[in-house]
């Protein structure tokens, strides 16, 4: 009865509901990712996806949110590397503004529309606006000249293409010479999502990134006291 008391929360019981109710509708936005094949129809699907994360996760876009653990190892390899001026593919509505705030140039893109629009209140919001240019668009079709970054990050985003390899080679294409592009995954079946087309291991990763240049890290990461759940790739151009 004590365990019960204890644990058997209303709160508790919402969430277990919420969990059930986003898995039933990730489901169905995931069945048309599955079969269609027009990247317009995608946007559809993902400006649905933010408008319900919005409604029931607002804490998420916050840039300052504790467990945004993940952009901030990016911001320290990019750093590492010189980098100025980042494209962040797929980039949702937060990452961009946490580059901004430290101190790069951010082109941002993703296929929704609704994400751009969000992401732009967000970088407003916390004054970095000016920093950062947002473009509605696809990973398979940059719409950018070649050799125009320092680098490109692309997380979270292969996992949800039919053709990653496609975005590996616009990513690259659009790097100045020795510019760096950075990838992640999740590992295996972690944060599993309807959504995903696909999983990946290490050994994944490194055959779909080694024909596009020398790869310069692979390894996994994950939350601070926790088992890793992500797989990191640096890919530097070469020529």
């Amino acid at each position: 009865r004590e365990y019960v008391s204890r644990n058997l929360t209303f709160e508790r019981a919402t969430d277990r509901l919420e969990g059930v109710l986003e898995q039933a509708f990730l489901r169905v936005l995931g069945k048309r990712v599955r079969t269609e094949r027009d990247p317009e129809r995608w946007a559809e699907v993902y400006d649905a996806n933010l408008r319900r994360e919005l409604r029931y996760r607002s804490y998420r876009f916050d840039p300052n949110w504790s467990r945004y653990w993940e952009p901030r190892e990016l911001v320290k390899i990019l750093r590492n590397h010189g980098v100025r001026r980042v494209l962040d593919v797929g980039s949702g509505a937060v990452h961009p503004v946490i580059f901004a705030l430290n101190g790069f140039e951010v082109t941002a893109l993703d296929c929704s529309p609704e994400t751009v629009r969000v992401g732009k209140e967000i970088a407003s919001k916390h004054g970095v606006g000016d920093r950062i240019t947002w473009r509605q668009g696809f990973a398979e079709d940059l719409p950018f000249k070649d050799s125009t970054f320092d680098a490109v990050v692309q997380t979270h985003l292969w996992e949800h293409l039919h053709e990653p390899e496609r975005a590996v080679a616009e990513g690259v294409r659009v790097l100045r010479p020795t510019g760096i592009l950075v990838g992640a995954v999740p590992l295996g079946t972690h944060h599993f999502s309807p959504l995903h087309l696909r999983t990946y291991s290490v050994r994944d990763v490194e055959e779909l990134c080694r024909p596009f240049g020398e790869i310069l890290e692979l390894r996994t990461i994950g939350e601070p006291l926790c088992d890793p759940s992500v797989i990191l790739v640096v890919v530097r151009k070469c020529g």
